[in-house]
């Protein structure tokens, strides 16, 4: 019995003192807190009478001051960090803007020392061989073309020298010519044919012609290939040779008044035998139709005098003596 007591005493006792120690560790945080807020926080200024502000204390002010000067510590630590960061970032670019830079300079050195010498030798060998196939193919033009063309033009001069023929052709032609002039009051005109009164392309007839059938031109060698590939081909169209030499259409052949052709002479004269003398003033021309008769030097000094006024005239003595 008594062992039983005493072990329900010791029982007792170790439960007033866990419930004890319990409550002192729960007060403890609370009074904790308490302590921290009244020592991290300023106590609240309190208004005196007459509306003045009561002082803060001294503890409160000097933890104020040393929070404030540790922020100013940790931002100065920040910013030198960062600066020091930039200016590293800074060294590499400038680092690695001067590297690349040696490396284009290097590059240029090299090229300029291999690449553009090269270049050079190239460009002048491809003038060169320009050059060399120009002078070959100017050879080749001048053996197959004109020196077969050359042969036949003075083959036949030499014919025609030895025959008497081209002596005569020519004096009947200079007679066909006067005869024709003589009966022209106003002359001949270049641009006017009429065939049955003069026609002074008859004598083209007997031209000296030359054959081409058998002359190959080597420059136009790659455009005489590609046509006759194209005519190897079975079925490709040839294009039929132009019969004769070009002539008026014949739309305009009840318009020959107005074209070059003919008939312009006539136009005029039936113009020329209504007109009035006002008209045939207008009409009337101081220009010597004589190919034959050359003017005096007085009168080529008066022309020039008359055309050039002497303040637009230089040397007018010289003019007038080479006149």
């Amino acid at each position: 019995m008594s062992q039983q007591m005493s072990q329900q005493m010791s029982q007792q006792m170790s439960q007033q003192m866990s419930q004890q120690m319990s409550q002192q560790m729960s007060q403890q945080p609370s009074q904790r807190r308490s302590i921290g807020a009244s020592s991290a926080d300023p106590q609240p200024t309190r208004v005196g009478p007459g509306g003045r502000q009561r002082p803060r204390s001294a503890v409160a002010v000097h933890e104020h001051m040393q929070k404030r000067e540790m922020l100013r510590e940790q931002q100065r630590i920040a910013h030198d960090r960062d600066m020091r960061r930039l200016r590293l970032k800074q060294i590499e670019s400038a680092a690695k803007s001067e590297k690349a830079f040696e490396e284009a300079v290097a590059r240029v050195d090299r090229e300029s020392a291999t690449f553009i010498p090269k270049v050079t030798e190239y460009l002048q060998l491809r003038q060169e061989d320009v050059r060399r196939k120009q002078s070959s193919l100017h050879r080749a033009w001048e053996t197959n073309v004109f020196d077969k063309i050359s042969q036949q033009i003075s083959a036949e001069v030499e014919r025609r020298a030895q025959s008497g023929e081209s002596g005569d052709m020519w004096r009947e032609a200079q007679t066909r010519y006067l005869e024709a002039s003589d009966r022209k009051e106003a002359g001949l005109f270049r641009d006017i044919i009429i065939e049955s009164e003069y026609d002074p392309l008859v004598f083209r007839t007997k031209n000296i012609k030359y054959d081409t059938k058998s002359i190959r031109d080597p420059v136009k060698e790659e455009l005489v290939k590609a046509e006759e590939e194209r005519l190897a081909v079975p079925g490709a169209y040839v294009a039929r040779p132009q019969n004769g030499r070009a002539t008026l259409h014949p739309t305009m052949w009840n318009k020959l008044d107005a074209t070059p052709y003919g008939r312009f002479n006539r136009m005029m004269q039936s113009s020329e035998a209504g007109q009035s003398e006002a008209e045939a003033k207008l009409r009337a021309s101081s220009v010597r139709m004589d190919d034959y008769t050359r003017l005096p030097a007085s009168e080529h000094a008066r022309v020039v005098d008359s055309e050039f006024p002497r303040p637009r005239r230089t040397f007018p003595e010289r003019l007038r003596h080479q006149m």
